[in-house]
């Protein structure tokens, strides 16, 4: 693979934190010695059980949390992230329409107000739905919906990386479908790199390009999706698998 096909390289990564118990200070180790590249243009999977240190490493790849070891070299220009609950990542008091210009107003370039409008009208007919809603406040829509907003928000300064933790596992099951389909397109007309994260290995089957595992921190296996399904190599691989009802 040619680095100019790589668009995030971890080395070494290792993430701490400090917890205080009473008057006592101990160290918990999240991440420890990540060595992973995500493809440019490709939906990566990361998957694994609670706590095994998926949103820190999505948060790790986006310089949100520090690395006590390491080095993350990414290349994605404007990355984004979009979380697992539409109802908290939503401002209540505003309308549509007001938080999807914002990050239009953060952005290096300058826009008029018109050509925000203009841009927001956009972005909700990309996601699927009309300009009626750019009035509207998010406790009005339904949880697909607020999602959608969510996704077009995060799209608004066309990033090349879009990280999605856990971003349908609040929906109902007929909602996740389309939600899914929907970022699929996306990825498909944006040329999107896409890191999903999910513990559920079903999602990921008709959706991922390629899955790594992590258990406790570490990186146990990662591969082809068609691989990894059809042929484990590591026991807590194959133990997902079951759990999900695959193998």
């Amino acid at each position: 693979m040619m680095a100019e096909d790589i668009i995030v390289k971890g080395k070494d990564v290792t993430v701490s934190f400090i917890n205080k118990i009473g008057n006592r200070k101990e160290k918990k180790t999240v991440l420890e010695g990540l060595d992973f590249d995500v493809q440019r243009g490709e939906i990566l999977g990361l998957a694994g059980e609670s706590g095994s240190g998926k949103s820190t490493l999505a948060k790790a790849i986006l310089g949100m949390v520090p690395l006590e070891r390491g080095s993350i070299e990414s290349k994605a220009e404007n990355p984004q992230m979009i979380f697992q609950d539409p109802y908290s990542s939503l401002n209540p008091a505003k309308t549509i329409s007001w938080i999807m210009q914002e990050p239009l107003k953060l952005g290096k370039k300058k826009y008029t107000g018109s050509e925000r409008l203009a841009k927001v009208e956009e972005m909700l007919g990309e996601v699927g739905l009309d300009a009626g809603y750019m009035q509207r406040k998010p406790g009005e829509l339904s949880g697909g919906q607020r999602q959608r907003i969510c996704i077009g928000t995060a799209l608004m300064q066309a990033p090349e990386l879009l990280i999605a933790d856990e971003p349908v596992s609040a929906l109902d099951v007929t909602i996740q479908a389309q939600v899914l389909e929907l970022m699929r397109e996306i990825h498909r007309k944006k040329k999107l790199t896409i890191l999903f994260i999910s513990h559920d290995l079903r999602t990921m089957y008709n959706f991922c390009d390629r899955v790594m595992i992590l258990q406790k921190g570490r990186i146990v296996e990662c591969g082809k999706t068609e691989d990894i399904y059809s042929d484990p190599k590591e026991p807590y691989t194959r133990l997902l698998l079951e759990s999900a009802g695959i193998v």
